[in-house]
């Protein structure tokens, strides 16, 4: 009976253990029912969220967005309520503000659609510069005018064209004045004649064909030598005598007024006899000029492009002595834009050969110059050019008329530069002002040559080439202050002509004015004055030659539309002065004749 309940305990504990443990497992099933679905939840309220930023890129119908083109406007204040103001990692409360649009959008254009939305307005080139022609003469086809004044001393003047058709015209030039002297001691006769002619004609739409020509003949006496130039003879009343031929052709090819090319040749022959006894001799010339040169237009506008090439050679004979020869020859390259029509740029450069009886040398050939608009009447002007030219014997004659026939020519490389100011305050009215400095190898300057060391008196004139160097500045006024009515111009200049040892350049003056007026009083009637003054001027040896001031009038009556009257004086004030030492040069003279021009 003792064990009994133990033994009923025992079954009990059994006969429930069955139902114990089911309870247990319906709730741990249960545990594992709520864990699946709160993981489902889970899974499913992601992908909501995921859903609603977006998802899958392709799947999306809104722009993808970069955050560098979000862009926050304005000034923007972060306040959220119940918090305390602190500081927001990563933003700015007061960013700074950029002097830009506030209405401009992020760019999404390509530069074709940004071009295609502009206004025509913004597409239009800038306006250019108003032009205003002076007015001066009706245009005519022919002019001359001849006279005598005093002296006995005829001048005549031509210039004409004519045209034959639409595509071909001829023209031509003549000028001729003499004297038969106007000093009571010694011959002083002169005359000087040229004339040139040209003939172009179209050979097609594109090409125009021209042909010129010209001669000269002309004398005038040299001065006599003053001392004895024993034992050489020189007669009395020594002369040089001129002659000259040219003749020329051109061609030219042009697409249109800046495209194209264009190629000229000429010849030139000059003789020059000096009849002056036993220092006399003769000077002969012949010249070949050649070139070539083709334009491009470039992107823009008022933009071309260049190529050149030039030959230019002569062949010289003092008195049968050995013949001489020189030559330049250059080839190049030329860019010339205008910027906004405020801005014109030019720049050259060369490749340049120059021989002659002294030397051969290769130079640098370059120039560039620049030119500003201000305004539409204030300009200013820069340049800086290099650049070797040779004065053919014919050039050196005509500089200085009693030069000797034993001059040789010679190059000479300059290398310059500048700027001015123009100011147009009235239209057709100017002030301007420039200075330059110029620096020179083998200057060309004249002096008196001594004929040996057993005469006492000095020759004429010869040409020598020394390193030398100038300062130069002028300002001035020119053209209408009454428009179509009266006209002024007056220039004054300073320089500094100096060798590069510190002396003065023989018979090159320090300062100087030069000035003109024009009145048309009446339709028919028109008076001109004008008035230059150069300073004294140092030679060579030490001496000075005095400085001169000379003024003239002239004026012009037309009596029908075609033919007119003109009365000219010269040298008012009768002053006595010299160009070129050793020869005085003329006083008052009053000339008078007619005046034709045919429309």
């Amino acid at each position: 009976m003792s064990d009994f309940p133990l033994i009923l305990e025992e079954k009990l504990v059994h006969l429930m253990q069955p139902q114990i443990d089911t309870k247990e497992a319906i709730m741990k099933r249960s545990g594992f029912q709520f864990l699946f679905l709160l993981i489902i939840a889970l899974l499913l309220s992601t992908n909501e969220l995921y859903a609603q930023q977006g998802g899958d890129a392709q799947s999306s119908l809104l722009p993808e967005i970069d955050p560098q083109d979000i862009e926050i406007r304005s000034e923007f204040r972060a306040r959220f309520p119940g918090l305390r103001r602190q500081p927001i990692l990563g933003f700015n409360p007061k960013p700074s503000v950029y002097q830009v649009d506030p209405d401009r959008q992020p760019f999404m254009e390509t530069q074709e659609e940004v071009v295609a939305n502009l206004p025509i307005t913004d597409l239009s080139r800038p306006a250019a510069p108003e032009y205003r022609a002076l007015y001066y003469e009706p245009e005519i086809n022919a002019f001359s005018r001849a006279g005598v004044g005093s002296f006995v001393s005829p001048e005549i003047e031509f210039w004409g064209v004519s045209r034959f058709s639409e595509n071909s015209y001829a023209g031509g030039q003549m000028d001729y004045h003499s004297s038969n002297g106007h000093l009571e001691t010694e011959n002083s006769s002169f005359r000087f004649f040229d004339a040139d002619g040209e003939f172009a004609t179209k050979l097609s739409s594109n090409v125009a064909l021209k042909l010129n020509g010209g001669l000269e003949n002309s004398f005038n006496r040299l001065f006599e030598l003053e001392g004895s130039t024993a034992p050489l003879q020189v007669p009395s009343g020594p002369r040089k005598n001129y002659t000259g031929l040219n003749a020329g052709i051109g061609l030219d090819q042009h697409t249109n007024s800046i495209e194209g090319w264009n190629a000229d040749i000429d010849v030139r022959w000059f003789n020059m006899d000096m009849n002056a006894g036993d220092i006399g001799g003769s000077a002969t010339e012949s010249i070949l000029n050649a070139s070539f040169g083709k334009v491009w237009a470039g992107n823009n506008i008022q933009e071309t492009y260049g190529l050149q090439a030039s030959f230019r050679g002569g062949s010289y004979d003092l008195s049968s002595q050995n013949s001489e020869n020189w030559m330049t020859l250059r080839a190049g390259a030329e860019y010339d834009r205008l910027l906004d029509y405020s801005t014109q740029i030019t720049a050259n450069a060369d490749f340049v050969y120059a021989s002659n009886a002294f030397e051969d040398k290769v130079y640098p050939g370059f120039q560039l110059k620049a030119k500003h608009w201000m305004h539409n009447n204030l300009i200013i002007s820069a340049h800086l050019s290099g650049d070797p030219k040779l004065q053919s014997i014919e050039q050196l004659h005509n500089l200085n008329r009693f030069l000797n026939y034993r001059t040789e020519p010679r190059h000479t490389y300059t290398i310059e530069a500048g700027g001015g100011i123009d100011f147009e305050y009235f239209p057709g009215s100017t002030m301007y002002a420039s200075v330059s400095y110029m620096q020179a190898q083998n200057y060309a300057y004249f002096s008196r040559a001594s004929l040996s060391s057993i005469t006492s008196a000095d020759g004429y004139y010869i040409a020598n080439y020394r390193d030398a160097n100038k300062i130069k500045g002028e300002a001035g006024i020119i053209h209408q202050l009454v428009p179509d009515k009266f006209w002024i111009n007056a220039k004054a200049y300073v320089q500094q002509p100096k060798f590069n040892n510190g002396d003065d350049i023989p018979y090159e003056e320090s300062w100087g004015i030069n000035s003109g007026a024009s009145a048309k009083l009446l339709d028919r009637f028109r008076i001109e004055a004008w008035a230059d003054y150069v300073s004294k001027r140092n030679t060579l040896s030490s001496t000075t030659v005095d400085g001169f001031f000379l003024v003239g009038g002239q004026l012009d009556v037309d009596i029908t539309d075609k033919v007119g009257v003109y009365v000219k004086m010269m040298n008012l004030l009768s002053q006595e002065y010299e160009i070129w030492s050793g020869y005085e040069e003329r006083p008052f003279q009053a000339y008078g004749g007619v005046t034709i021009k045919l429309n």
